[in-house]
């Protein structure tokens, strides 16, 4: 393992075949679910914006009505770690991702 890949959680922009593999797992998955579901959004995620949750929860709910609702956590970064600013969670990718 390289310094490099103990020290940072992934490389941005990702990649079109990592977007794929993960698009390729999770279609029809919402449709078959009888999960409720909350799409959280850190108010420090640099990754996604609040808009994009925010529509997730239509989605789910147009499948299943009233299953699934945003939320906002104070001080989370994408992965739901602690982190007082976006700047700070960026600087924990890799160098150079500034905001």
């Amino acid at each position: 393992m390289t310094s490099r890949t103990r020290c940072y959680f992934f490389n941005y922009p990702m990649s079109t075949n990592y977007v794929q593999q993960v698009a390729d797992i999770t279609s029809g998955t919402v449709d078959d679910t009888k999960a409720y579901g909350v799409a959280m959004h850190g108010t420090s995620d640099f990754v996604s914006s609040a808009d994009e949750h925010e529509l997730i929860a239509p989605i789910v709910t147009r499948y299943h009505p009233g299953t699934a609702m945003p939320a906002d956590i104070q001080h989370a970064d994408h992965w739901e770690i602690n982190t007082a600013k976006r700047k700070i969670s960026a600087s924990h990718t890799q160098p150079g991702v500034t905001l």
